[in-house]
């Protein structure tokens, strides 16, 4: 279970299709839960708040979009991105979609529930806590993250600490949400990497569509929270270094420049015919990696910033801290061992593979 029913969001899609495929390369059936908190519930309010602060839903952005649409034919422009036809081919759901409310009444069958990854613990919605079911099925927290909020105060603190206690195995994707759950009083609580991590860059290009460019180009995917670089300054730098641009942008971010809007698998491909990739996205940052794409992660700023936390953390455990922009876009030139990070990652795949055998093991 985490979230799935984006129609922008890349990241959020992809880790869906990683952890289903690779939980299939362990030998196992998996299927994802199709929830949605019930939107009058305390935490359906928490929920929707917390997405549209995730997709930079101010006002402004809110007028944009609508004017974008009157350009395009009453279209949304995200819609062309035909996620949904990427999900059909690639993602086994539930037939249909659960309430919390229909979680605890008839609750899916399964051995073992897993809740992750992405956001779904800034606030402690009993359901992406897995508070359903037969209470001898395994119940597994596998990367999820707090998206850098800290814990509330109040009734909100004592429900994580009463519902993280009734799952099996908890980990998180982040070291401040690894602190968070040791606080609230699973010490056991260990970090783990995001599920787009444990695939192999020769099974993302197996279903990647690749792009036939004209000219050698950079790959510009930036999402609406704040940065405190202009757009037109990567146009400026791609024009000085006689490079085309590929400009994708989600969660709310829109501007005058022409833009891509392509499906996952085109991004994927996009991704991987990069010369330089330049992104302020974690999962756009991770998959350049994956791919050996030289890449600079923009940071975010603003109130933003305390989302900063998951891009430090990957970067630090693989000595990539110098990937992240300070000065110049020029730093994306530096030459990066990817020998050396793709040997950290394969390390890194086989260990959460062994973890799985042991979390899933019959005597469990």
């Amino acid at each position: 279970m985490s979230y799935w029913d984006t129609q922008h969001n890349y990241g959020q899609v992809l880790q869906c299709y990683a952890m289903q495929q690779f939980l299939r390369n362990l030998g196992h059936t998996p299927y994802h839960i199709k929830y949605t908190p019930e939107p009058t519930s305390t935490f359906g309010k928490i929920s929707k708040l917390l997405k549209s602060i995730a997709a930079g839903d101010t006002k402004e952005l809110i007028r944009q979009r609508r004017n974008s649409q009157k350009h395009n034919g009453g279209e949304t422009l995200p819609t062309q991105r035909n996620f949904d036809e990427f999900r059909k081919r690639h993602i086994k759901f539930t037939d249909r979609t659960y309430t919390y409310k229909s979680l605890r009444q008839l609750p899916p069958e399964a051995d073992c529930y897993i809740a992750g990854s992405d956001q779904i613990w800034a606030s402690p919605d009993p359901g992406y806590m897995l508070n359903f079911g037969n209470k001898n099925t395994l119940r597994i927290a596998y990367a999820p993250s707090m998206g850098g909020i800290a814990m509330m105060d109040g009734h909100m603190r004592y429900d994580f600490r009463r519902l993280i206690k009734r799952l099996d195995v908890v980990t998180a994707r982040e070291q401040d949400g690894v602190e968070q759950c040791h606080a609230a009083g699973r010490k056991d609580a260990e970090l783990v990497p995001d599920p787009v991590m444990l695939l192999r860059a020769d099974e993302y290009r197996n279903i990647a569509s690749s792009p036939r460019p004209e000219r050698p180009y950079i790959l510009l995917y930036l999402l609406g929270n704040q940065i405190d670089i202009d757009v037109h300054t990567f146009f400026e730098w791609a024009d000085r270094h006689n490079l085309d641009i590929k400009y994708i942008t989600a969660q709310g971010r829109n501007d005058s420049y022409p833009k891509a809007y392509p499906n996952v698998d085109e991004w994927l491909g996009l991704i991987d015919g990069a010369k330089y990739v330049f992104t302020n996205s974690f999962h756009g940052m991770l998959t350049s990696i994956i791919l050996n794409r030289p890449f600079l992660t923009i940071p975010l700023s603003g109130s933003y910033s305390r989302m900063n936390s998951r891009i430090t953390t990957l970067l630090t455990s693989l000595s990539l801290t110098d990937r992240i922009f300070r000065n110049s876009l020029d730093e994306v030139e530096r030459p990066i061992d990817f020998a050396k990070v793709n040997e950290r990652l394969a390390e890194a795949r086989k260990a959460i593979a062994d973890k799985f055998g042991k979390w899933l093991s019959p005597a469990k």
